[in-house]
């Protein structure tokens, strides 16, 4: 991490790329967002959404 501490929290979040997505309530983008536990210094790192996960928000929202 940025200050040189070694704990952490991980977390995920996901969010939708374009209009469309977001009107369909498809979350297409995903993050794994990396906490220091004493600066609160935050990387986020990009991760692919499954088509399945996709279509299942689709279906039932999410």
């Amino acid at each position: 991490m940025k200050c040189g501490h070694t704990h952490f929290q991980i977390n995920q979040i996901r969010a939708t790329r374009s209009w469309l997505s977001s009107f369909f309530g498809v979350e297409s983008a995903q993050y794994k967002a990396v906490i220091c536990a004493r600066c609160k210094f935050t990387e986020f790192y990009q991760e692919t959404v499954p088509l399945g996960q996709q279509a299942l928000d689709a279906v039932f929202g999410s």
